[in-house]
């Protein structure tokens, strides 16, 4: 069944180094991804595993959004608490919103304010507050709505979690 927390998720998400959420307007898939040595050599690879089915929502005339956290070993912030909160047998719901405000549409970052100069960067006006939230609910009955993972704030560019 897909769409509903497993223990095989809880598991993954506790050991994972980086955590994505991507989110069409229907789906969301969540990716847990571990770094792993291999031998002496200083080789590291990666194990993977993907968790898919959760209901989505994007605002209107957006089509994906993505989140991605590299997570440290003893700092897993909302996501560790994510992960204490929801029991396997529950279903995920999440919601991507605009969090915007009126000094966030007004600011203008001209190109001369980039530090980097010889980089190439255009005029931006306006920055935007992108935020992912969760609803779990267990046996139908709604036991958490609302709860913010992450919150992004950026010009509107390729780096924007929601994406049109």
């Amino acid at each position: 069944m897909t769409g509903i927390v497993t223990k095989e998720l809880k598991a993954a998400m506790k050991k994972a180094t980086t955590i994505s959420i991507r989110l069409n307007q229907e789906n969301a898939e969540i990716r847990c991804s571990k770094n792993i040595r291999k031998g002496n050599d200083g080789y590291t690879g990666t194990i993977e595993s993907r968790h898919n089915g959760f209901r989505a929502h994007l605002p209107a005339g957006y089509i994906r959004a993505f989140y991605s956290d590299i997570l440290h070993s003893s700092i897993k912030g909302n996501y560790a608490a994510l992960n204490q909160l929801m029991r396997a047998g529950d279903e995920l719901i999440f919601r991507c919103i605009e969090n915007n405000n009126m000094y966030m549409k007004n600011a203008e970052i001209p190109q001369t304010k980039w530090k980097n100069k010889e980089a190439h960067h255009p005029d931006y006006y306006g920055l935007h507050n992108d935020t992912l939230q969760v609803t779990i609910m267990r046996k139908g009955k709604m036991v958490l709505t609302g709860f913010e993972i992450e919150t992004s704030c950026t010009p509107d560019n390729s780096a924007r979690r929601l994406q049109v």
